[in-house]
């Protein structure tokens, strides 16, 4: 496996990553080797559906990544990818983790670091409370690589395509559709869209909702 090959922010298909890594994305934790010394590890999360078609209450926040065991019903044990991926505060292995976009795009958050391994209170999927373990994660790669953009994409005055969609906070897919659906502030030169930082920040102050799109 070339780790070259994996950038952050990049959107890959279930496709590519069974082609870079070696596994499916039918799981939320998958692992090369055994659980109990795995190669190395790669996480899966939904953040957009919590509540709706799952109830892991996963979460970035500040500078970590909250991500929840596996188990969907009852209480959760410490075996199969929850016990590979406990098992990195004994021997640490590579985690790469990924977060789904939609039905065949996961972005790439980089690599992770397990900080520590709590547990809090969540609904399993038939809605009844339970006790589960919460996994904190270091996202370094990530988090250099935001600050970084932030900085960058703020001292732009135009931006291509992926910037902007970073800019609203969106999926470069869902920005197509916001185009084909609202009067967006920008210009198609050839095949590439430019925008101007300063209009598309006018134009979600004038009032325009994430929830209409």
């Amino acid at each position: 496996m070339n780790e070259a090959d994996l950038v952050v922010e990049e959107v890959y298909s279930q496709e590519s990553i069974y082609k870079k890594l070696k596994v499916n994305t039918s799981r939320g934790i998958k692992y090369t080797g055994t659980a109990e010394n795995p190669g190395y590890i790669v996480l899966f999360s939904d953040l957009s559906n919590w509540k709706k078609t799952n109830p892991y209450h996963d979460r970035l926040k500040e500078d970590f990544f909250y991500y929840t065991a596996e188990g969907l019903e009852g209480e959760q044990e410490l075996t199969g990818g929850n016990l590979a991926l406990s098992n990195y505060l004994i021997k640490p292995s590579p985690i790469y983790t990924f977060i789904k976009l939609d039905t065949d795009e996961y972005k790439y958050l980089g690599k992770a670091e397990l900080s520590s391994i709590n547990k809090e209170l969540q609904y399993d999927c038939k809605k009844r409370l339970r006790e589960v373990f919460v996994y904190q994660l270091e996202l370094s790669e990530y988090n250099l690589y935001k600050k970084l953009e932030d900085r960058e994409v703020m001292n732009k005055d135009i931006l291509d395509f992926k910037e902007a969609s970073e800019l609203l906070g969106v999926s470069t897919r869902t920005l197509t559709e916001i185009l084909k659906k609202y009067q967006v502030p920008g210009r198609k030169l050839g095949r590439q869209w430019h925008f101007s930082r300063k209009h598309l920040i006018d134009w979600i102050g004038k009032g325009i909702s994430k929830s209409e799109y």
